[in-house]
């Protein structure tokens, strides 16, 4: 009863997804993507466990919008945090619908994440403070293009830079792992410990399913 229950809310929360307006992409920088990343996790997760087209057809439509109207300013700002939450978003949305989507659509999609997510990670990686970090940013942006990248490996425009973009980040994602020693808590606090533990968590799962 309770695991019913459960679903039913997953469900009924899924609906209420379906209501919103498509993501801002010419608002604050930072609210378009953590708008979009729990869209593509809960859209796609309720059209692979329902099998309604509903779910995916708007997961479907919000990755369209992000890689259309977003640009490196609005969405997909390469200082960091936004960049790789918005690749980590359009990885999962792009994985997880992959049969629903049509191969016009994957087309946009991947030519949208390789100039706006991939390109600009690497003319970061070279600089980028939080390339080596051991603080939050160190694992959020080396482990959101990460999954990002792991989702666009085999498509052959974008294969050459998400594989080089996924060698930059578990190299850079390394160094702030020691920063849970030595008993898993996080110097930075219990809120940004949750933040963390989130992009580690789908990192490693990540390249553990590869």
């Amino acid at each position: 009863a309770k695991a019913r229950a459960y679903f039913k809310g997953m469900v009924d929360f899924g609906e209420v997804l379906l209501v919103p307006p498509l993501v801002n992409t010419s608002g604050n920088w930072m609210t378009a993507a953590r708008s979009t990343l729990p869209r593509e996790y809960n859209l796609g997760l309720l059209w692979r466990l329902t099998g309604d087209e509903r779910f995916a057809a708007r997961a479907t439509q919000e990755l369209l919008h992000v890689v259309a109207n977003c640009s490196v300013v609005f969405g997909w700002d390469p200082s960091g945090l936004v960049l790789a939450e918005m690749v980590h978003a359009v990885g999962i949305g792009y994985d997880w619908l992959y049969h629903y989507l049509s191969p016009a659509q994957r087309q946009t999609i991947v030519a949208g994440i390789t100039r706006l997510g991939f390109d600009e990670a690497l003319s970061r990686y070279p600089h980028a403070f939080w390339a080596n970090c051991t603080f939050n940013w160190g694992i959020v942006t080396n482990g959101g293009l990460a999954v990002g990248a792991l989702a666009f490996l085999d498509e052959p425009i974008a294969a050459a830079n998400a594989s080089a973009v996924l060698s930059r980040a578990l190299v850079g994602i390394s160094q702030p792992f020691h920063s849970f020693a030595p008993h898993g808590a996080w110097h930075e606090g219990s809120m940004y410990w949750g933040y963390t533990s989130e992009y580690a968590l789908a990192a490693t799962e990540s390249v553990r399913g590869v």
